[in-house]
């Protein structure tokens, strides 16, 4: 089992979410007051991501960052040091430090790079030259540029050995929160989730979605060229409806039923329709359909499939690509 150690805040985790999840809290809880009015703290979020795209990693929080989400250098390079003693498999770090360069920090980072620990940092989401550990050269910096009109999503940079997207913002809708969140540590915590599934190469799935067809941003004004059957988990409501009205071309409007993906699931093909449009807004209500929706787009290839939120991991979503060369299309990651 792949050992992620994660030096960020203090979490509760009392969320749904987080019931069955491996982690485990190591040194002095730090009592927060940084908790955001959606009730979670950052390392929640952060955790969250991670376990997003790894369901099955086992987390080990040390909490080195106060209610300002700093920590000095010292309490950095303890934390490390505290980690590589764990002997974990991957650290994340979410703090760094702009622009100053500390020896012993670097000595730190090189002494876990040696003994096979992958270190992923993220950069400053301020616009400097250098956030340190993201900018060793044996640390895996992550980083976002937010472009006006993203087209890929990711790139990497091999000579920085940086992974850079495209956009800084990322749905937080597995927390039961429809809302997009912006910040360079989330873009670390679902790089960090990817590489912790183990697949091979140094960049491992991240390299293999950047060289997908997956590796784009949905083009949405595409919806109103095509015939769509719009599935939403709130019909009735005037914004949905205005919503639909705006963005899609749908030939039918309807609920997101059971008995629809029942249908579709018994090997029935959607005639009639180039695209099956999702706008379900609840994660824990749709979650247990997952199967399901996974089953009724096997029985229907042909047809194009958006889902406005984020169902799916890009593993998930890769894997399904590999085994039926279909691409399974969400707005945000």
């Amino acid at each position: 089992m792949i050992r992620i150690g994660v030096l960020d805040t203090d979490g509760a985790f009392t969320d749904s979410y987080f019931a069955g999840k491996k982690w485990n809290r190591h040194g002095q809880r730090i009592e927060e007051g940084n908790r955001k009015k959606a009730g979670f703290s950052h390392a929640e979020y952060v955790c969250s991501h991670i376990y997003k795209e790894n369901p099955d990693a086992e987390i080990l929080l040390l909490p080195i960052l106060g209610p300002n989400m700093k920590c000095t250098v010292m309490e950095l390079i303890r934390g490390i040091e505290m980690l590589i003693d764990l002997k974990v498999d991957i650290i994340h770090i979410s703090a760094g430090n702009e622009h100053t360069y500390h020896q012993e920090l670097e000595h730190v980072c090189r002494k876990a790079y040696d003994e096979g620990i992958l270190m992923i940092a993220a950069h400053s989401n301020r616009d400097v030259k250098a956030t340190y550990p993201a900018s060793f050269p044996f640390v895996l910096g992550v980083r976002s540029v937010d472009e006006k009109e993203p087209g890929r999503i990711i790139q990497i940079d091999m000579k920085k050995r940086d992974i850079i997207f495209s956009s800084g913002y990322f749905s937080i809708y597995h927390l039961g929160i429809p809302k997009l969140h912006h910040g360079n540590s989330f873009a670390c915590a679902m790089v960090t989730g990817l590489l912790s599934r183990g697949e091979a190469g140094d960049y491992g799935l991240v390299n293999a979605f950047q060289k997908s067809s997956l590796n784009r941003y949905y083009p949405y004004q595409e919806l109103k060229t095509k015939k769509c059957y719009f599935l939403s988990n709130r019909p009735e409501e005037f914004l949905q409806q205005k919503f639909a009205a705006q963005i899609t071309n749908a030939a039918v409007y309807e609920k997101f039923r059971p008995e629809i993906l029942e249908k579709w699931n018994g090997g029935n093909e959607i005639e009639g329709y180039d695209t099956v449009f999702i706008d379900h807004d609840c994660y824990s209500d749709i979650f247990p359909y997952k199967n399901m929706l996974l089953n009724c787009m096997k029985n229907n290839l042909r047809k194009e499939w958006v889902f406005r939120y984020p169902l799916f991991n890009l593993s998930e979503r890769m894997s399904f690509f590999r085994n039926h060369r279909m691409v399974i299309s969400q707005f945000f990651l």
